[in-house]
């Protein structure tokens, strides 16, 4: 069986890297979640199970406090994208937060996933140990 599920996790990976490359779809989102909010009308006891798609949505939820939210996605990579959106959240300073998601570069970008790293999950810490330049100004692309 579990030789099973490796083949089958390992088939799942060449499909999606066949269709989607090995990069992340959304950096960020564009529904408004406050609607979402309204039409939910998410309580304490209410448990959500949506697509992570970037995170944001997710996030924003939070504001309602309900019982549980579990964010799924088909791309792992999506995931591993909101777990850095939420350790940097904790970690407490807005201006960084803002410099890397909001400019999509902060100078510093290194120091501060060093500091948050061993708060994610492996599969996160994995995906961003090779990928926090997206946020260095050293990097090709002009922002994340």
């Amino acid at each position: 069986m579990k030789d099973f599920l490796q083949n089958s996790v390992r088939l799942n990976d060449w499909f999606f890297r066949l269709i989607h490359g090995n990069h992340l779809v959304y950096n960020a989102c564009w529904e408004d979640p406050r609607i979402d909010r309204q039409l939910l009308q998410l309580t304490p006891d209410s448990r959500v199970v949506m697509i992570t798609s970037a995170g944001c949505n997710a996030l924003d939820y939070l504001l309602d406090s309900p019982a549980e939210i579990h964010a799924v996605d088909v791309n792992h990579r999506q995931n591993a994208l909101l777990e850095l959106k939420r350790c940097l959240i904790q970690r407490g300073n807005y201006e960084d937060f803002y410099q890397m998601f909001g400019n999509g570069m902060h100078e510093n970008s290194r120091l501060i996933y060093e500091e948050v790293k061993s708060h994610l999950p492996c599969y996160a810490r994995q995906f961003w140990e090779r990928r926090i330049e997206y946020f260095s100004n050293r990097n090709q692309r002009k922002s994340f």
